[in-house]
């Protein structure tokens, strides 16, 4: 757990109050367990990574909530993927989700509903973000953003105003902050009209400020 404990040191304060595991449920991922048991949720690189808190705490729902079917991951049931077996336990600015699935880490990209695999296990996954955290947090766009607009308010993540998927642009003018979950419904409202969509088939999309 080398990297975990790495990523841990360089991390902000815990963003949830701890607890006791004698009381956890028993569905969640024992690999997230064993993070959160180092650190009950943080933000590390300027806001760019979201570890959740078991629970939910201001601002940023806690992992038992944001893995409850109803509250946006049924929004993907049309996505061909069974992200309901996923343990979903961060995020990068872009609302980017990361994942434990049964023996590894995955990524998710919520404006398409497509997964694919990033390292094999958590302590892997660390390290990757680790060796670049620009590429797989965000880090780089957080931090010329906040130097325009202010620090990224808790729980609130920067999504495209033209989605990444259409060609919209990495670059600061073409982000805007929304709250996490109004972050993801937007980008789950995306992914419903790109699935099954045929060639030379339009959609219409808009994000305002």
């Amino acid at each position: 757990m080398e990297n975990i404990q790495s990523l841990v040191d360089l991390a902000s304060d815990p963003i949830g109050s701890g607890f006791e595991e004698a009381f956890l449920p028993q569905s969640l991922n024992s690999q997230a367990l064993k993070l959160l048991s180092k650190k009950d949720g943080f933000y590390a690189f300027e806001g760019a990574l979201l570890v959740r808190p078991l629970r939910d705490a201001p601002s940023v729902l806690g992992l038992v909530t944001w893995n409850s079917f109803d509250l946006w991951k049924s929004h993907y049931s049309d996505a061909g993927t069974n992200i309901q077996s996923y343990t979903f336990f961060a995020e990068n600015v872009f609302g980017e989700q990361f994942f434990l699935a049964d023996d590894w880490v995955g990524q998710f990209d919520p404006e398409t509903g497509e997964s694919h695999k990033i390292a094999d296990n958590l302590d892997a996954w660390a390290g990757e973000v680790l060796a670049d955290c620009d590429y797989l947090t965000g880090h780089n766009l957080a931090r010329q953003w906040q130097e325009i607009n202010g620090r990224l308010p808790d729980g609130s993540r920067l999504i495209p105003k033209v989605p990444f998927v259409l060609q919209g642009e990495f670059d600061v003018t073409n982000l805007v902050a929304k709250p996490e979950l109004e972050a993801i419904t937007i980008r789950a409202q995306l992914a419903s009209q790109l699935i099954g969509l045929k060639d030379g088939e339009t959609i219409a999309f808009e994000i305002t400020d």
